[in-house]
């Protein structure tokens, strides 16, 4: 890979391999990730938002270098540029700005829009997690980190589908939340 510009330098050797071996370990699931949010009406822009993703990568290295788990921060830059892809592809449908997201947060594609832009922010996604319990995490880590479906996250740690689905509804409550009322 060659290396690319990370603001207003070049990538060291060492963030460029850092960057290489990030992209190369998780492009199937960065790909899927960007296939599913596009859908059929707009698969012919996916080679344009795995782009961006690698691009965004580069950008933000030195918060990837620091983050607590890099490959979670891409799939949530993945999912989050398809669906700026989308949105700006749309005719007659405006970008909103963070401030604006925030307080339409009552639409789950705003709130979630809102969990992503404020996930890409420096330290922010360790501390909206601390704010989550020991059981919340777990569920967290394998349905947002492994990308596993309710059913294998529920088999893998032993505990109902249904207890999944609250879990789940807890998370998002509380960070959405804590987005909403700057609490992070």
């Amino acid at each position: 890979m060659d290396k690319k510009q990370n603001g207003n330098r070049p990538l060291t050797e060492e963030e460029a391999v850092f960057v290489e071996n990030l992209i190369l370990e998780n492009s199937k699931t960065i790909k899927n990730i960007i296939y599913n949010v596009l859908g059929e009406s707009f698969k012919y822009l996916a080679e344009d938002a795995i782009t961006e993703v690698y691009l965004l990568v580069c950008q933000k290295i030195d918060v990837l270098k620091k983050h607590s788990s890099p490959k979670a921060w891409v799939f949530v830059a993945a999912r989050y540029v398809a669906q700026a892809t989308v949105r700006n592809n749309k005719k007659h449908e405006n970008t909103l700005s963070l401030d604006e997201i925030e307080e339409r947060a009552t639409d789950l594609n705003v709130e979630e829009e809102a969990i992503y832009k404020i996930w890409l922010s420096d330290k922010v996604p360790e501390k909206l997690i601390k704010r989550l319990t020991k059981g919340e995490r777990q569920v967290y880590q394998k349905l947002y980190v492994e990308q596993k479906t309710p059913k294998q996250a529920a088999e893998e740690l032993g505990i109902a589908p249904s207890s999944i689905y609250n879990f789940n509804v807890c998370i998002r409550e509380k960070i959405i939340n804590a987005v909403k009322h700057k609490k992070f």
